[in-house]
């Protein structure tokens, strides 16, 4: 009986999943060594192979289960065949179907396979020592001689046989060693084509591979884009379904928009490098954010609009300080000069307290402090404001709003929101736009104001709900209280008597 090997020698169980092992004994290659041409083999189906691999791996009591393996290591190099695919060798190694392990280092020394050696006789040294290629070269440059008896004197020497070929055989095994070797150095020299090859065609696999995977990223993102935004009309109409737009700022961005500010918009056409807008897109997104900003950020998701600060330092060009704005007048005259349906002959002037919180900053702008009772007219108090006096004209033909200006105080009297009404609708007047109504809260001092202004709305006996135009006689203009958008605030600031009067009007 074949003796087995020690015990310490087998190879102990592994921790962790390390794929693929060896079951040899001794042999601790696995998968997740990564070693260079080591391939594993599972044990063959023929049960006659499978015998002799059991009776090669000397391992007893030892039954080897569906995904037991032997590494290559344990095999010699005729036991392998090499498989192509295409023109690159196979990374699978496969063996012989008659294959069996023969190379086990970890076997004590009488265990291992011993060399056979040739058994040396005078007849194979005496060939050994005849100089093979002298002998060829003297029998073609010699004719055959006719055999000369020995003396009988002469020693004849040691008995040398020679088995001598015919030479059209012996050409034909030079001419095909010659052809051996000049197939071998071809070889060699596919090979090593054959491994750059394969190093370029994996680094352009890999690169095609990147490509592939970013054509299809950048085709997914083309059907998002074109699933979720298919014209500008369209998420505009979205935008009106939902209740964010009015039916007036749709049909005023129905009107911005064409084709051109659609295509210069889309996500494709603007890259980080060109974030130049067209004046045509400015005055889009300046028009959008001015009657929604809600709006404005569910358009942004789909279109390459200008980002909301953007937008605030382009209008910060005008110098917005306390008092009237210039270049409020100054556009509402450009409008009505080259608007033909006299959209802005008629407004509605409303002025409205708001609060603030006190405090005083440094304006680097102008170089001083902002935050003072301002009222615009030039004049510096070291007060700080509690509240903005803001006015606004707003169109009675078409939907348009235009702040006028603004003034910083600290509380407002009556006398003060009438003369800044007054002055306003001067102002208005002198542009070509006719202030045909008034519009404030009901609180005791603006109801002071109207009645500066000439109405008479205290009384409920003698009610006149409207005064004459500053400028022209002729023109009345009509005082509404805004009662019920500001009730709070009402029923802080009026006194009951002042209250029961407004209510009762």
């Amino acid at each position: 009986m074949k003796e087995q090997p020690e015990s310490s020698k087998l190879p102990r169980k592994r921790k962790g999943n390390y794929g693929s092992f060896c079951c040899a004994a001794g042999c601790s290659n696995n998968s997740a060594m990564s070693l260079a041409r080591v391939s594993f083999h599972t044990f063959p189906k023929d049960k006659e192979i499978r015998k002799k691999w059991l009776i090669a791996l000397r391992r007893k009591d030892f039954e080897p289960s569906p995904s037991t393996q032997v590494c290559s290591m344990h095999f010699e190099e005729s036991c392998f065949k090499e498989q192509f695919a295409g023109f690159l060798p196979s990374v699978k190694r496969r063996l012989y179907p008659n294959a069996v392990p023969s190379i086990f280092p970890a076997f004590p020394d009488h265990l291992q396979p011993k060399a056979e050696k040739k058994r040396k006789t005078a007849t194979a040294a005496a060939a050994r020592e005849v100089d093979f290629a002298a002998f060829c070269k003297s029998i073609e440059s010699s004719e055959p001689e006719a055999p000369v008896a020995a003396k009988e004197d002469e020693d004849p020497g040691p008995d040398i046989h020679v088995n001598c070929v015919p030479r059209e055989e012996f050409d034909k095994k030079v001419r095909a060693l010659k052809n051996l070797r000049r197939r071998y150095r071809r070889l060699l020299s596919t090979h090593s084509r054959f491994k750059k090859s394969a190093k370029a065609v994996e680094i352009l696999r890999r690169s095609l591979q990147s490509k592939y995977r970013k054509i299809r990223s950048l085709r997914s993102k083309h059907r998002q884009i074109k699933q979720r935004a298919k014209t500008l009309k369209d998420v505009i109409r979205e935008l009106r379904a939902k209740c964010i737009l009015n039916e007036a700022a749709a049909s005023r961005l129905n009107f911005l928009t064409s084709d051109s500010l659609l295509s210069s918009i889309l996500p494709s056409k603007i890259t980080k490098r060109t974030r130049i807008f067209s004046h045509e897109v400015r005055k889009f997104a300046s028009t959008l954010h001015f009657y929604s900003p809600k709006a404005y950020a569910y358009v942004r998701q789909y279109f390459q609009l200008p980002h909301p600060g953007s937008l605030r330092r382009w209008l910060s060009n005008a110098k917005c300080l306390p008092g009237f704005c210039e270049q409020a007048f100054q556009e509402l005259s450009r409008r009505r000069s080259s608007n033909d349906d006299r959209s802005f002959d008629y407004c509605n002037v409303v002025a409205d307290e708001m609060s603030l919180e006190a405090m005083v900053q440094w304006n680097s702008n102008e170089g001083s402090f902002f935050g003072y009772v301002d009222k615009g007219d030039g004049k510096s108090t070291d007060q700080e404001a509690t509240s903005a006096l803001v006015v606004m004209a707003v169109g009675l033909k078409s939907y348009w709003k235009l702040p006028l200006g603004y003034f910083l105080v600290s509380g407002v009297d009556g006398e003060f929101l009438s003369s800044v009404v007054e002055e306003s609708i001067q102002r208005l007047y002198q542009v070509g736009v006719i202030a045909s109504s008034f519009t404030c809260d009901g609180t005791q001092h603006n109801i002071r104001a109207i009645e500066l202004l000439g109405a008479r709305i205290s009384s409920p006996n003698e009610i006149v709900a409207s005064f004459l135009h500053p400028c022209d006689p002729g023109i009345q203009v009509s005082a509404f209280l805004d009662l019920f958008l500001d009730r709070p605030k009402l029923s802080r600031s009026c006194s009951p008597a002042g209250l029961t009067g407004v209510f009762a009007h």
